[in-house]
């Protein structure tokens, strides 16, 4: 009788930690020759196992547009049905803004290990930055940000469940508790730029030398 009271309030607490865990989403950004990759690492406590899903903008100002935006988020199956329990699917967003991802961790009746194997775990953890994002831009200087959707967006992440080896389902994702923006500034010319000025320049002195 002690043993199973001792369980109850290991698994008690075990619960309570979880359920007030610290999950901080921090936004990462680069660009270079017109092309943006966006990534998302989970920071904070270990009792998440990785992304769930998000929405995420990214804008450019200061002389940058977004002309095209994809969602990837690398290894998630968008063929078995992945989508959040309110209808939303994956989207590309529209020219960076509302990209939409998720993996399918809700599903009707008890715990199905087939099913949970479809969820890819550890994605966007402290090991690597996880790639969620790509697009186009327009524009050599300028400013580049990924933040979350300001109306609907948020990331979640699959919580850790106590004496199991990290997640299963269905359900068990929480919402992170922050969400930190990332951006990356232009100053300068990208490389394919300098090389046409450059050769402009060669053919301007050509031009002076032959006159």
């Amino acid at each position: 009788m002690m043993k199973k009271v001792l369980l109850s309030l290991v698994l008690v607490v075990a619960m309570a930690a979880v359920a007030n865990a610290t999950v901080i989403a921090n936004l990462s950004i680069t660009a270079s020759g017109g092309t943006w990759n966006e990534y998302v690492t989970l920071t904070g406590t270990t009792a998440n196992a990785g992304v769930s899903s998000f929405i995420t903008n990214v804008v450019g100002t200061g002389g940058l547009a977004v002309t095209s935006s994809q969602m990837v988020a690398e290894g998630w199956d968008s063929t078995i049905g992945v989508g959040f329990s309110n209808g939303t699917v994956n989207s590309d967003g529209v020219l960076g803004i509302q990209i939409t991802g998720a993996q399918n961790t809700v599903y009707s009746g008890a715990n199905n290990p087939a099913k949970d194997l479809k969820v890819l775990q550890g994605r966007g953890t402290t090991i690597a930055p996880f790639l969620i994002a790509t697009g186009t831009y327009s524009g050599t200087v300028g400013v580049l940000t990924a933040s979350n959707n300001p109306i609907d967006g948020t990331f979640n992440y699959l919580k850790n469940v106590p004496n199991q080896p990290g997640w299963f389902g269905p359900g068990n994702t929480a919402a992170v508790t922050s969400i930190v923006p990332g951006d990356v500034v232009l100053q300068v010319p990208e490389p394919a730029t300098l090389s046409l000025l450059a050769l402009s320049g060669i053919g301007i002195l050509l031009r002076r030398r032959r006159a």
